[in-house]
């Protein structure tokens, strides 16, 4: 019996550190095993309050429908998942055409920036580039112009709604001035596999509220 202890013992000494590195191993395995197992759990646990988060959709089923209108509600939520792409699209899409419009008022290109108005916008109220420049260009972009946009609805017959605040140019005046912002509602609209703006857009945006 003493002999025995004697070899545990010198083996020990001799494979000390090999003993204690398969020891650590062997709990810091257990340890991520269960906090792997415990994160699962919580994702399975977790219900979303408002079917949101971080702009996009999050919708879990769960695991037992056992009515109908559970059902119901599962498809509502499945319906809403296949629209996040369609409308992140649509959004950055509309927030692209604003910038390079902005930025071609700015640089004077007059006709660019017309270009860029949806057919709908120029045949109801500028229906020439003249009249583009009257009721619109002249009146805003009598500077060069800074701008903040703000996302009023989305995806409602695939147009996108965002208010957009014209301020005097910070680099050109060297200070935010709110008192001579202009407000102004631009409807994003996918013309023939184009984004195009409507300008002008407040009227037609409350016209679509009240019909609601």
């Amino acid at each position: 019996m003493q002999d025995l202890k004697s070899k545990i013992g010198r083996y020990y000494k001799e494979n000390e550190m090999k003993i204690w590195v398969i020891v650590i191993v062997f709990i810091l395995a257990i340890i991520i095993t269960q906090t792997l197992n415990n994160k699962v759990k919580e994702k399975r646990n977790v219900v979303a309050t408002d079917g949101t988060s971080n702009s996009y959709y999050n919708h879990e089923e769960e695991e037992n429908i056992e009515t109908i209108e559970d059902m119901e509600n599962t498809v509502a939520s499945e319906k809403i998942i296949s629209d996040p792409e369609k409308e992140e699209r649509l959004y950055y899409s509309t927030l692209d055409t604003i910038s390079t419009f902005v930025k071609s008022c700015n640089s004077g290109m007059i006709e660019y920036a017309y270009e860029l108005v949806s057919e709908e916008c120029k045949k109801e109220q500028m229906p020439t580039i003249e009249d583009f420049k009257t009721k619109y260009y002249n009146i805003i972009f009598d500077s060069k112009k800074s701008y903040k946009t703000s996302l009023i609805t989305i995806g409602k017959n695939d147009i996108t709604v965002i208010c957009i605040d014209y301020f005097d140019d910070f680099l050109t005046t060297g200070e935010i001035n709110d008192e001579n912002k202009i407000t102004d509602y631009i409807i994003g609209i996918k013309e023939n596999d184009v984004y195009k703006l409507k300008l002008l857009g407040y009227s037609e945006y409350m016209e679509m509220e009240n019909n609601q």
